[in-house]
């Protein structure tokens, strides 16, 4: 099987530049409209919290 999607890549170069530019092209616009909502949590600590360690 693998052997087979190589021979059409390589019998087929435009298709696989076409494949790959349209693979990016997607990628990008689904990293450009992806939203990103995070924002820190700048609430002080409390004593016992285990998330809230000392460099000490």
């Amino acid at each position: 099987m693998l052997n087979k999607i190589i021979d059409v890549s390589l019998k087929n170069p435009l298709v696989v530049v076409l494949l790959l530019a349209a693979s990016l092209g997607l990628g990008i616009r689904a990293m450009l409209h992806t939203p990103v909502d995070a924002f820190p949590d700048t609430t002080p600590c409390a004593g016992s919290d285990q998330y809230c360690r000392t460099s000490a």
